[in-house]
C-alpha cells in the first residue's frame, strides 16, 4: 500500500510502499479514500505534540479516516468487504 510517510520532523512527507496490513481475528482493515488533517498531524508533524514520545518515525499522520472496509478477522460479525465506514479518531 502507498502512505504519506513522515520521515523527518518539519520536513516534506515521502511517498513510501508500506506492507499492507491483516486484520487480526477481531478486526477489519479499512481502505483509506479519505483522512482529515487537523491540528493534532501539524503538531506531530513539526515535532511539538506531546505524543510524539510515544510515536516513532517514520510515522504515518492521520486518524480522521474514512473508507471502505477490504478485510476481515475471522471472528467479526457484522461486517462485509465493502461496507464504508469511518474510523474513531481515538482509535486511528
Amino acid at each position: 500500500m502507498k502512505a504519506m510517510v513522515l520521515l523527518e520532523y518539519g520536513k516534506d512527507l515521502v511517498e513510501l510502499e508500506l506492507e499492507a496490513p491483516v486484520p487480526l481475528d477481531d478486526e477489519v482493515v479499512l481502505d483509506v479514500t479519505a483522512c482529515g488533517i487537523c491540528q493534532t498531524d501539524l503538531k506531530l508533524f513539526n515535532g511539538v505534540h506531546p505524543s510524539r514520545r510515544k510515536s516513532s518515525l517514520p510515522h504515518v499522520l492521520g486518524h480522521e479516516i474514512a473508507g471502505v472496509v477490504s478485510e476481515i478477522g475471522g471472528s467479526v460479525e457484522g461486517w462485509q468487504i465493502g461496507d464504508k465506514d469511518i474510523v474513531d479518531i481515538y482509535i486511528g
